[in-house]
């Protein structure tokens, strides 16, 4: 019984929380992710990897303007691993890329742009025309914002095709639906 009690009284007496000098600063971060599931993964796993050494992480929802703008720029939001470069976000870098730090690549090789259903016998943007009925003559995108959303209206211009184009955000309902008759925005 002695033994147990003069274990108890050195723990009690050993406790530096108490002593700010001698805890450790806490570690936390804030990391700014899109509703996209590629994103929500991503912060996912960058969260758990952080709190495994030793972090407290904050995710926060963002869209990809306000990201950039108040997040990353402002500092409202530490990092982020959601920046589609050197195309899909290049507009944001060009406008806040002086008041972010660029740390590296976590994905190379991503492509972006239209994608058809496998029904659909098409392989280039000259050939959309051709198949409009199929689609309405609608492209559905992503949020708006989105850089893909801009190359989108670029490209509907330059090849001269014959389509509407609009965000929408329940786009992964619309690809999932037993009828697949959109052309869609793909990354």
């Amino acid at each position: 019984m002695l033994v147990l009690l003069s274990a108890i009284l050195v723990a009690g007496c050993t406790n530096n929380a108490a002593d700010p000098s001698t805890t450790a600063p806490t570690k936390e971060v804030s990391i700014g992710y899109m509703l996209w599931d590629t994103e929500i993964a991503s912060a996912n796993v960058l969260k758990t990897v952080l709190e495994q050494e030793g972090y407290d992480v904050e995710l926060k929802v963002v869209a990809v303007g306000p990201l950039y703008q108040g997040g990353l720029a402002d500092g409202q939001v530490d990092m982020t691993i959601s920046s589609w470069m050197p195309t899909s976000h290049a507009s944001y870098w060009d406008t806040y890329g002086d008041s972010i730090d660029k740390v590296g690549t976590n994905l190379e090789g991503a492509k972006i742009g239209l994608v058809v259903p496998s029904y659909v016998t098409i392989d280039s943007i000259e050939e959309m025309n051709s198949v409009k009925d199929k689609f309405d003559g609608k492209i559905t995108g992503i949020e708006p914002g989105a850089g893909v959303m801009g190359l989108t209206d670029k490209a509907i211009e330059e090849y001269g095709l014959d389509y509407t184009f609009s965000p929408h955000r329940a786009l992964p309902w619309q690809v999932s639906s037993p009828v697949h008759t959109q052309m869609v925005t793909g990354l």
